[in-house]
């Protein structure tokens, strides 16, 4: 069975298969090995992430665990006369933008890793950074990381068939929910 844990850096995705067999750990391992470049999956992350972010702010944190911290009162009676209402976390929307794909968002994909969130040019990063040390904007729920996991299983059942491993007896162990590697993922603001 797959399993999801933090990672020092970010989420771990670890898929194992069960048992064991000779032939198809040789071929784990190969196909392990021709797998370098992870960007594929990777793009597929940040609209993920987006979706995400966009429900952290829509349910003020609670989407992921607790509701996030009340503002100052009097702080919300001006955000509310200025027209703005009274969502924590979106007065200008600058940083629900820079979270959510729009302005100021940033998604950096390399080989082996990827970055999503504001952009360190962002004008709300300030702000972000502000909000961020009173109430965890980037946070996974299970349910959350249970779609991130689909993701990367769909992936590498697709990078299982186009390299040819296993015929078709990798692919259908890790549809069945099976494994056959272990990878970190990274997400966050920068």
């Amino acid at each position: 069975m797959p399993t999801i844990s933090p990672g020092e850096r970010g989420v771990r995705f670890e898929f194992r298969t069960d048992p064991p067999l000779e032939k198809f750990g040789y071929e784990i391992g190969r196909f392990a090995q021709s797998i370098d470049d992870w960007r594929g999956l990777l793009r597929t992350f940040s609209p993920l992430f987006q979706r995400h972010m966009a429900e952290q702010f829509e349910t003020e944190g609670a989407a992921t665990g607790g509701r996030w911290a009340a503002v100052d009162p009097d702080y919300a009676r001006r955000k509310q006369r200025s027209g703005h209402g009274t969502k924590i976390g979106v007065y200008s929307g600058q940083l629900r933008s820079s979270m959510t794909g729009g302005g100021g968002y940033s998604a950096e994909v390399g080989r082996h890793e990827g970055s999503f969130g504001m952009s360190a040019a962002s004008r709300a990063l300030p702000y972000g950074r502000h909000f961020a040390e009173r109430r965890p904007v980037v946070r996974i729920s299970r349910r959350q990381l249970h779609e991130y996991l689909e993701l990367t299983k769909q992936w590498v059942i697709a990078e299982a068939r186009k390299a040819g491993v296993g015929n078709e007896s990798l692919p259908e162990a890790i549809r069945l929910g099976g494994g056959v590697a272990t990878h970190s993922v990274l997400a966050g603001v920068p």
